[in-house]
């Protein structure tokens, strides 16, 4: 029964964490900038490889 309550209060835990990432992420134009130019050239890249392996 404990253990149950303790991993109930973890999952919230969790959960606010998360929350408080989306905020922050939210919050920063500058932080969402660069992680767009930064996951664009690794998306780029990874749907040009799996077109060039398909064939």
């Amino acid at each position: 029964m404990e253990s149950q309550s303790l991993m109930l209060n973890q999952k919230l835990e969790a959960i606010d964490i998360l929350k408080e990432a989306v905020k922050v992420y939210a919050k920063d134009i500058n932080f969402i900038i660069i992680t767009i130019l930064t996951s664009l050239p690794f998306f780029c890249f990874s749907v040009y490889n799996e077109t060039v392996g398909q064939f």
